[in-house]
């Protein structure tokens, strides 16, 4: 069963793996998770940027009847600026 499992679940996660997204925006996966990283040079481009590969990543999810777990999700900024911006 998780032969299959796993076949299966290769052929949905390469469809959002290869869908087209802003060349400041990489996904990758591991095992079941993603992670997204996001590249900008200011608070409000990384705000936008983000809250776009967020609904896009989110869009995809529910066209796949997948769910977020917002439990196990975090983000890390690593960043030069004096004031973070608020991601949600």
């Amino acid at each position: 069963m998780f032969v299959q499992w796993s076949g299966l679940w290769n052929l949905v996660a390469n469809e959002i793996l290869n869908k087209v997204w802003p060349d400041n925006v990489h996904i990758q996966a591991f095992a079941y998770d993603f992670v997204l990283v996001i590249e900008a040079d200011t608070n409000k481009s990384l705000v936008e940027d983000t809250q776009s590969a967020i609904t896009q990543f989110s869009s995809w999810c529910s066209e796949n009847e997948l769910a977020i777990s917002t439990e196990k999700t975090n983000y890390i900024l690593f960043s030069k600026m004096v004031r973070s911006p608020k991601i949600t």
